[in-house]
């Protein structure tokens, strides 16, 4: 008894949570806490046993800690359980509320550097790069040479796409920090994408006794994401193992570990894995869509839906919770008719798409085009308040705080699209679909979707290009953006349309891994709504075939909308594939050739058929074949 209860016994408190023995724990810490209710360790870990156990409610509750115990707490208590809050924050998908925490608990405590990692990605996902930099700026000046500041600064300058100031940092770091050293050198090596540099600055923690836990996770994402074949990916799996017991409420850990092993079709065993899980863990944001992805596989669409629907409010989740207002009517032309296909998109300055745009999808068989546009200032505006069969709306607030659009698509979506066949695509894109040109309608498409139960129809983004980018400059640019890669490489996901792509020529110039798996046609009920731009839904059932959104990024004046997008800033992580792109184009050349070995001529959704880019499946053949026999004898019936 007295103030402090004996290390000991915290000691012990503690490892019997790192042993996930929750239950357990969490009467031995309100026991503690009868004792010492002042004593904010003890109440860090009360928080983090009631989280864990998904107890969130309470969690909350006990993350309401009054500000002058805080204050009275020594540094370490005070920070433990500041660090406690934040995981909590981040357990809820609370990315807006969290940045606001670390960024006031930082500028309060200066220097609390474990929070620079958690303000770093939840700026990033919530789209408030600009804050973050503010708080990199403020660090204070005595601190600015330390061994943890210049790792700050390091992983700052490689996110910031700035390789060369991050290397300079690095050399300081190394006289200072054998460990900062080695784990700031992978997280370069990680982003510069050379494999042999990124095994062997591994195998450098792994030798000078680092703990690998933090380092074989971010090995382990950037094999997920950039080198994703199966001996990679068992590779990965097999430097995480070590860890899956230490590990057991790393929810990043988790997240990649059940992620590799869906990706390498082993569901069953994920899916024992995921029960095992702590409650909170396993209920959190970060983990919470593998237990719909689940019920998917099972074939348990209504739980599925229902969950997403539970999973996006009780997350906060910025499709529906993005800090942006609705985007304002214009001209409102829609009467509803039973049976249209209508289309949403979200552009800015887009007048060198619009009349190819437009004649694609009134070819395809699009109704009504239902378009938000972001403060155009080069015509595009008025122009679409000239098209009868086009609604304009309008919101000039900030295209990134907006979840990039996805909130003022799914407002409007709800609004006019529900029980409708719904477009969501961006203005560069063209939807083509297996025997598209002649040969199916979309209403075929759709009337298949209609009877198979399809709510979803997936597509791969194929990035078109010309071979010199001059060529985008003449008559028709369309025509000469007539080559694709066919490097992409395709694994199984938790998230619809439960794939993940990667690859064509923009991941090959920029070397960031771009997703390339879209969901951009739907049926539209009132729980449906669109999770990360058209990448991503909540659950619908995933047709048999897929389609292709042709991407025209390299028509008209590229260099100027390279320029205008790095300006504005409104794209993910600060334009960076942008400000990637622009720089490796510049440094080669704008005049030197695109073509690669992995280059192939466009000529119809054929050729991406026969390259495995889009699939058709059995029954959608035999559905084609069946009317294909049946118009002649309707014909002469009539």
């Amino acid at each position: 008894h007295g103030y402090h209860p004996a290390a000991v016994v915290l000691s012990m408190a503690q490892e019997m949570m790192e042993q996930c023995d929750i239950a357990h724990t969490l009467a031995v810490v309100e026991k503690l806490s009868e004792s010492y209710p002042a004593h904010v360790l003890v109440q860090s870990l009360r928080l983090r046993c009631h989280l864990f156990a998904g107890h969130f409610g309470k969690a909350r509750e006990l993350a309401q800690l009054p500000e002058r115990t805080l204050e009275q707490a020594p540094p370490f208590e005070r920070r433990s359980f500041i660090e406690a809050v934040a995981e909590s924050l981040n357990l809820f998908g609370w990315v807006n509320e969290l940045f606001d925490f670390v960024r006031d608990r930082i500028e309060r405590d200066p220097p609390h550097w474990s929070l620079y990692d958690r303000a770093a990605s939840s700026a990033r996902t919530a789209s408030r790069e600009k804050e973050y930099a503010a708080l990199i700026a403020a660090i204070p000046p005595d601190a600015r040479d330390s061994a943890e500041a210049l790792a700050v600064f390091c992983r700052w300058h490689v996110d910031e796409n700035r390789t060369e100031e991050a290397l300079r940092l690095l050399e300081k770091i190394r006289s200072l920090s054998a460990t900062l050293f080695l784990e700031a050198q992978l997280y370069v090596r990680l982003y510069s994408r050379d494999q042999d540099q990124i095994d062997a600055a591994l195998e450098a923690c792994d030798a000078c006794g680092i703990s690998l836990l933090g380092p074989a996770v971010a090995y382990a994402i950037h094999t997920y994401y950039y080198n994703c074949s199966s001996d990679r990916l068992r590779n990965c799996m097999a430097k995480l193992e070590p860890f899956c017991s230490s590990a057991s409420k790393h929810t990043h850990f988790w997240q990649t570990y059940l992620r590799c092993l869906v990706a390498l079709g082993e569901e069953a065993r994920a899916e024992e894995i995921y029960r095992t899980l702590p409650s909170g863990l396993a209920n959190g944001a970060v983990l919470g869509p593998f237990k719909m992805f689940f019920d998917a596989v099972h074939g348990h669409h209504d739980k599925a839906r229902k969950g997403w629907t539970k999973y996006i409010r009780a997350t906060r989740h910025l499709c529906v919770n993005a800090p942006s207002s609705y985007p304002r009517t214009v001209q409102l032309r829609y009467t509803e008719s039973s049976g249209d296909v209508l289309l949403f998109v979200t552009l800015v300055n887009a007048m060198d798409y619009l009349t190819w745009f437009l004649h694609h999808y009134r070819a395809l068989g699009v109704d009504h085009f239902f378009i938000i546009d972001n403060g155009s200032t080069d015509g595009s505006f008025e122009r679409l308040c000239e098209e009868a069969d086009v609604s304009v709306f309008s919101n000039c607030e900030s295209f990134a705080r907006s979840a990039f659009g996805v909130l003022w698509v799914n407002h409007l979506m709800q609004r006019f699209g529900v029980g409708h066949w719904c477009f969501h695509v961006d203005s560069d894109e063209a939807f083509v679909f297996p025997d598209y040109l002649g040969n199916r309608s979309l209403r075929e498409l759709l009337s298949y979707c209609d009877e198979r139960g399809f709510c979803s129809v997936p597509a791969i983004e194929v990035d078109m290009y010309p071979e010199h980018l001059e060529a985008s400059a003449s008559t028709d640019p369309f025509k000469s953006s007539c080559y694709f890669d066919v490097d992409y490489v395709t694994i199984p996901s938790e998230l619809s349309p439960y794939v993940m792509i990667q690859g064509g020529i923009r991941q090959r110039l920029t070397g960031l891994a771009l997703s390339m798996q879209k969901s951009p046609l739907v049926r539209v009920a009132p729980d449906v709504r669109y999770v990360e731009c058209n990448h991503c839904t909540t659950h619908l059932p995933v047709a048999d075939l897929s389609g292709a959104l042709l991407h025209y990024k390299f028509v008209g004046d590229i260099k100027r909308r390279i320029e205008g997008a790095i300006s504005r800033a409104e794209h993910f992580a600060g334009a960076i594939s942008y400000r990637r792109l622009g720089s490796v184009i510049g440094l080669n050349g704008w005049g030197e050739s695109l073509l690669s070995r992995h280059s192939r001529l466009y000529d119809g959704p054929q050729a991406l058929k026969s390259h495995g880019l889009i699939n058709s499946s059995p029954l959608w053949d035999a559905y084609r074949t069946h009317h294909r026999e049946k118009a002649p004898i309707d014909a002469e019936m009539n």
